[in-house]
């Protein structure tokens, strides 16, 4: 919570700072918020390339056997 404010602060700011009209500053805020509810405010990219290979391949390999066993689920119900 304490990171979602500080984000939020450190956004309001620049666009203040920017001088952004009141319909960008809008926009931004909602970008902000659909970014921070889909990642919490991780940005998995820059964590992922921060981690050795071996440790990328192996967490890629445990989302990807993951999705596909949600997939398959869906696929099942849907039927």
């Amino acid at each position: 919570r304490l990171e979602m404010q500080l984000r939020r602060r450190d956004v309001e700011q620049w666009m203040s700072h920017r001088h952004l009209p009141e319909y960008l500053r809008k926009k931004v805020r909602e970008a902000e918020r659909y970014s921070w509810t889909a990642t919490r405010g991780v940005n998995e990219a820059i964590l992922m390339e921060n981690f050795p290979e071996d440790l990328q391949v192996d967490i890629r390999r445990h989302l990807f056997k993951f999705v596909k066993k949600v997939s398959t689920k869906i696929s099942v119900a849907l039927s």
